[in-house]
């Protein structure tokens, strides 16, 4: 017993250093493709398409989340329940095979929020967001191919 203690201890952490967070290969430098939309009694504004240069990086405050800024900072967004659940960056969960999960748009936006996305492969990612209500809504289109 003392020598498996041992062992765990000295092996243990070891591997623990050596082990890959499952969400390296989808980071690192993309060019990002977005535009806005709103909505209101079926009539639709588009807004211009926004390129730019972002980033996925790693959420080291949540072991399941990254980071990915697909737009330049803006001082506008969108709020739900004095939220910014979008605008220019966004930390949603990154889960098996690419999928990709916002939980705070619909925890802060209710019923009315939505959020649909992945990767494809880890060079590509597409994603849907926004919020609305009854005649009323809102929200961005994104995609994003690796920088080479």
């Amino acid at each position: 017993m003392i020598v498996q203690i041992i062992l765990f201890a000295a092996f243990g952490c070891e591997a623990e250093k050596n082990s890959k967070d499952y969400r390296e290969p989808y980071l690192g430098s993309f060019a990002f493709s977005s535009y806005s939309f709103y909505t209101i009694n079926d009539i639709t504004t588009y807004y211009d398409t926004v390129i730019f240069e972002g980033l996925i990086e790693l959420d080291t405050e949540n072991d399941s989340s990254i980071i990915i800024t697909y737009r330049p900072e803006e001082s506008g967004g969108y709020t739900c329940n004095d939220v910014k659940v979008y605008g220019s960056q966004i930390k949603p969960k990154l889960l098996a095979l690419g999928t990709i999960d916002y939980p705070l748009i619909r925890s802060m936006c209710g019923p009315h929020g939505y959020f649909f996305g992945s990767f494809i492969g880890t060079d590509s990612i597409s994603f849907a967001l926004g919020a609305g209500s009854i005649g009323l809504s809102n929200g961005q289109t994104v995609t994003g191919a690796r920088n080479k």
